[in-house]
């Protein structure tokens, strides 16, 4: 049962990070095609996407492990 909850709440997570993912591509498409038009190389685009998603998942994770520890372990139940 443990293991069903489990795998249930990291698609629920992974959803949530590709919504993420999908949201920041599509609010900076001008910003893509202007980079594009400039001059960079496919390649800088998406590793210029990949560290946005990076920063995303980082900060999430810094204030998601604190706040599920305490919850877990303190007046949150």
């Amino acid at each position: 049962m443990a293991v069903l909850l489990t795998l249930m709440l990291i698609t629920v997570a992974g959803l949530g990070v590709l919504n993420s993912v999908i949201l920041d591509a599509r609010e900076r498409i001008h910003d893509l095609g202007v980079c594009k038009a400039i001059g960079m190389l496919p390649r800088q685009t998406l590793s210029l996407v990949l560290a946005s998603v990076a920063v995303i998942g980082v900060n999430g994770g810094l204030l998601g492990v604190p706040t599920g520890s305490h919850c877990t372990t303190s007046s949150c139940r």
